[in-house]
């Protein structure tokens, strides 16, 4: 199965999975955890670490791209695209703008995360 593929499912669950969670558990198999290893380590960051601080979908992906051996450089590649696309890192102020926008925090994060697989994906893609 595809990492959007075990992230949609995540996400659509009676009890989804935060966003750093989904993250973490689409891509356990590559770095070597179980679905529930990955579930814990991805437990603190939701909601920007539980405090509205830095977007848990950026904080996993890092970690993502580290535990599969990506280059510092492309990680920070990585971290500026997703700040430029989105003009802060910042978890309450992309749900701020997110809801003055319209936009449900769950249809927020959901984007956000697909966009961050896609982003890995290709980073990873460019690694082979």
């Amino acid at each position: 199965m595809k990492h959007k593929e075990i992230a949609e499912q995540l996400r659509n669950s009676p009890t989804p999975a935060n966003c750093g969670q989904t993250l973490l558990m689409a891509y356990a198999e590559e770095l070597g955890l179980s679905t529930e290893q990955a579930r814990k380590m991805g437990t603190n960051f939701g909601a920007g670490l539980l405090c509205g601080n830095v977007c848990g979908t950026v904080n996993a992906g890092m970690l993502i791209l580290s535990g599969l051996g990506v280059s510092p450089a492309a990680s920070a590649g990585f971290v500026k695209k997703f700040a430029g696309s989105h003009c802060s890192l910042n978890c309450s102020e992309l749900l701020a703008a997110a809801r003055n926008a319209g936009i449900s925090k769950k249809q927020h994060c959901d984007e956000l995360i697909y966009e961050v697989i896609e982003e890995i994906d290709g980073i990873l893609a460019e690694k082979i």
